[in-house]
Formats: structure tokens, C-alpha cells, sequence
């Protein structure tokens, strides 16, 4: 009976270009988010004669705040509806972002591909910011499905603040189990992903409107091991365009498999 060898080349070179495309899907993990609580610009309010009270726009502010927590951020703010994005570049399509709060320190958020990949992780917030909590999950394509479990994760994904210059790193231990061509797959690893400030004020255009945004340089290190043997590293390098109460507009990024663009076309 032939041996199904795990460590050959060929299941090498599935499993990398399977974590090609989880590592590009979270490097999309900082997602577009709106305020998970209404706005006054989500629906047109009644003619009123008489000016808004500073005082009541004050204690809705904070009223909003509460409720989300520690999960409350500027920069991505949590969307009780569906934001909807634009992919170009090497594997162009669309996908739709839902969110969910689950309590004012966790929730989780859902991206369907037009392509039928569909990816689901959990974030944790605290009082420095936002960390996505996993680092790929279920994720599932035609013909292959692969499970990266997150063992560990530390860091932040979004801090609360933002200031040029400032760099921080979210790291994660994974374990990757999966299938692709009818082949068995699995490997462990760690997951390092460096971002620094570039400016809080950069003009981006998305989805047709222009935008005054922070931007972000991010790069992914990812190493491996399958059956004892290291899987070939990757590194992915990126941009991501943060807007004040709108949340991501715009993305760039590099790898060895290409470039990607992602930009926010539509907002509910």
C-alpha cells in the first residue's frame, strides 16, 4: 500500500498557498466597522426648529460608549448592519462584513465572499484597544477547507489611541488543520503582525468619496512546521486606510502570491 506522505513537496506547496490565502484574508481582518448603536446620520431625523442640545448629544455620546465598552474605537467602530467591499488584484471579487457585539468586551464578525470563502473570527477588547482573537478560523473553499485554531494571541490588533509613529504587534501560536485535493493537512506555527502609523490625516479615495484617514503600514510574519520540517515562511506586507467613525476604507497588500487591493464601496 502506497503511504500518504505528508511531508512531500507537493502537500508543502498546498498547505502555503492554503495559508497564503488565510493570511490574506486577515490581514483584512481589520475590517470596515461602523457604530454598533445608531447614529443621528443613519436616518434622516424630523425638521426641528429649536438647536440640538449639547447636553443631550453629550449623554447619547456617552450612552453609546457604555454600551459598547471597551469595544468602543474611533477608528473601528462596530456596525450593527452590512459594509460592503470591493477585491482587486490577484484574486478580485466582493465580500459583505457583519459584526455582532457580544458583550463590552468581545465580538465577532463575519465575512461572505462572493467567491464562497467564508471566514469568522472573535475579537477581544480591553481598555488598550481591540485584538482580533484568532487568527484565521473556518475558513472553506471550493475543493479545500482549512481550521487555523488559535492556541495563543497577545497584543493588539487597533489600539484606542492612534499617533504618528506608533508601532505595536499582535503575535499568535496556531495550528492548521486542514484538506485540499482530497490530502490530509496539518501544521503549527507562529503568527507576528508589526503595524506603525505612518499619518492620521492621509487622503484616500474608496468607493467613489474621498476620505481623511490614518494610515497603517502592517507587516505578517508567518512560520511553520509540518511533520517536523519547516514549511517555507511568508511574509506579507500591507496598508490599511483607517477613517474616523467609518472604520477601514481602503487596504493594499504584497506577497509572494501578489498584490490585493480592498476598498469600502458601500456602508449600512
Amino acid at each position: 500500500m502506497q503511504k500518504n506522505n505528508t511531508s512531500g513537496p507537493s502537500h508543502k506547496a498546498l498547505i502555503s498557498g492554503g495559508l497564503c490565502l488565510v493570511a490574506l484574508l486577515i490581514v483584512m481582518g481589520c475590517g470596515s466597522l461602523e457604530r454598533f448603536t445608531e447614529s443621528s446620520n443613519t436616518a434622516e431625523a424630523p425638521a426641528n426648529t429649536t438647536a440640538p442640545s449639547t447636553e443631550t448629544n453629550t449623554a447619547e455620546t456617552a450612552t453609546q460608549t457604555a454600551t459598547l465598552g471597551n469595544c468602543a474605537n474611533d477608528y473601528y467602530p462596530i456596525n450593527s448592519g452590512a459594509d460592503n467591499y470591493k477585491v482587486t488584484g490577484a484574486a478580485p471579487g466582493s465580500y459583505t462584513l457583519t459584526q455582532k457585539l457580544n458583550d463590552p468586551n468581545s465580538f465577532s464578525e463575519t465575512r461572505a465572499f462572493d467567491s464562497g470563502v467564508n471566514v469568522t473570527t472573535n475579537w477581544i477588547c480591553d481598555a488598550d484597544g481591540l485584538r482580533n482573537a484568532q487568527y484565521g478560523n473556518n475558513i472553506s473553499v471550493e475543493n479545500a477547507a482549512f481550521d487555523m485554531e488559535t492556541l495563543e494571541s497577545k497584543g493588539l490588533t487597533i489600539p484606542r489611541e492612534l499617533s504618528v509613529g506608533k508601532a505595536w504587534d499582535a503575535t499568535y501560536k496556531v495550528r492548521v488543520k486542514g484538506q485540499a485535493g482530497g490530502m490530509n493537512l496539518g501544521s503549527d506555527g507562529d503568527v507576528v503582525v508589526r503595524n506603525k502609523v505612518v499619518s492620521l490625516n492621509d487622503k484616500v479615495s474608496a468607493g467613489g468619496k474621498e476620505y481623511e484617514a490614518a494610515k497603517i503600514d502592517t507587516e505578517i510574519v508567518i512560520n511553520l512546521t509540518m511533520g517536523g520540517q519547516k514549511v517555507p515562511g511568508m511574509t506579507i506586507k500591507g496598508t490599511n486606510w483607517f477613517a474616523k467613525g467609518v472604520g477601514l476604507v481602503k487596504q493594499e497588500v504584497r506577497s509572494p502570491y501578489g498584490a490585493q487591493g480592498v476598498e469600502l464601496t458601500s456602508a449600512n
